[in-house]
């Protein structure tokens, strides 16, 4: 607690409890404030793959193949795990019936 308090500098007119104060020490964990390293990361896997000497797709999370060439990324192309938004853009799709699954079925003739 000590070392967060002295990243945040608190004031002396706030206390711990403070709204302000709250939102400096969830900015400072979440790495928001400026020149501040977060103290919370969460690592995320890109899953990458490269074409192996059989002429199969080798899965792995490294940037590189065995040879040293750059590999590719294993995710679609409109797919991020960096989407940070997913959540909402299915919430907004549900609240105005946008989705796939909330659409009668086609009829084929």
């Amino acid at each position: 607690m000590d070392v967060c308090m002295r990243a945040i500098r608190i004031r002396h007119s706030q206390s711990i409890g403070s709204p302000g104060c709250i939102i400096r020490i969830i900015r400072i964990l979440n790495g928001a404030v400026v020149g501040a390293a977060p103290l919370f990361q969460t690592n995320k896997m890109h899953l990458m793959y490269y074409t192996g000497a059989d002429g199969k797709r080798c899965y792995t999370l490294k940037k590189e193949d065995p040879t040293g060439k750059p590999s590719h990324s294993a995710h679609p192309a409109r797919f991020s795990p960096d989407d940070k938004f997913s959540k909402e853009r299915i919430t907004t799709k549900k609240r105005f019936n946008l989705l796939p699954t909330q659409h009668p079925d086609p009829l084929y003739q």
